[in-house]
């Protein structure tokens, strides 16, 4: 297998931050326990689903990063103990132990030959007509297998979940910059830290916008004004030229007047 790069291990250890940052298992593990206690089947089975995601991924980043990613590893740990002993739902350890292969088979293969595999499209294919937090699992899969070098994919702000055919990011209403996966982030966003980046982000976009508007009238009012200067320049030239044609035929007539006279004589 190919030394891992420290670009690649910085790539890595930012797709964990995002797991401990934005999906935290306090937080999380809360929310279940609530479910549970109201008996909400629904709520406790979505919840219990995108946990065992968060485990699974945090696993196999720790198992990959070793020494670089302790943290991830005890994060894991301590989601998987807790899916346990709350639902009995347990972690598939066949699906980590594919994930951790498929990198290491990733590494030995240089951008191009990695690409034309398509190693992580063919993971995105098993996708149709699963799940959402499969597809979701899949898709985060498929992002831990590109190179460093491959696009970046848009992602949501608050949880990290990156934008796929069958998710298409909305930008935030206020700032129309911050992107989210569907109204739920949003509210938690706001609640955590946009509340008061989105209003400061409003107020200067709206402020580029009123400059943009001053401008355009300005061009306006300024355009305007050369139009009302063409206008009277045109007029001017008109006057100047009917009066010039007034003195030519004034001319005109006086000399047909001298004529007249002399041919009387």
């Amino acid at each position: 297998m190919a030394t891992m790069t420290g670009t690649e291990r910085s790539r890595l250890i930012k797709l964990g931050k995002v797991l401990v940052l934005f999906r935290p298992l306090t937080s999380n593990a809360a929310l279940l326990a609530e479910a549970v206690i109201a008996k909400d089947l629904q709520s406790e089975r979505r919840i219990a689903f995108y946990l065992h995601n968060d485990a699974q991924e945090l696993l196999i980043l720790g198992d990959i990063l070793g020494a670089h990613g302790t943290a991830f590893t005890t994060q894991g740990k301590k989601t998987r103990r807790t899916l346990l002993e709350v639902c009995g739902i347990e972690i598939d350890e066949m699906t980590i132990a594919m994930q951790l292969y498929l990198w290491k088979e990733r590494q030995t293969m240089d951008n191009a030959m990695g690409n034309e595999l398509g190693i992580g499209e063919e993971i995105l294919e098993e996708a149709e007509g699963a799940p959402l937090y499969t597809k979701d699992f899949l898709a985060w899969s498929e992002d831990v297998l590109r190179f460093p070098a491959a696009a970046l994919r848009q992602k949501c702000t608050f949880c990290g979940d990156a934008a796929t055919d069958y998710r298409v990011l909305q930008a935030c209403g206020s700032c129309k910059k911050t992107l989210y996966c569907d109204k739920r982030c949003q509210k938690m966003h706001w609640r955590k830290e946009h509340k008061i980046a989105c209003k400061k982000a409003a107020g200067a976009h709206k402020a580029e916008e009123l400059k943009a508007e001053k401008i355009q009238e300005n061009k306006s009012e300024e355009a305007e004004a050369e139009d009302i200067q063409d206008v009277e320049r045109t007029k001017e030239v008109s006057q100047e030229d009917s009066k010039l044609k007034q003195s030519q035929t004034a001319d005109n007539n006086v000399e047909e007047s001298k004529g007249g006279h002399r041919s009387i004589d």
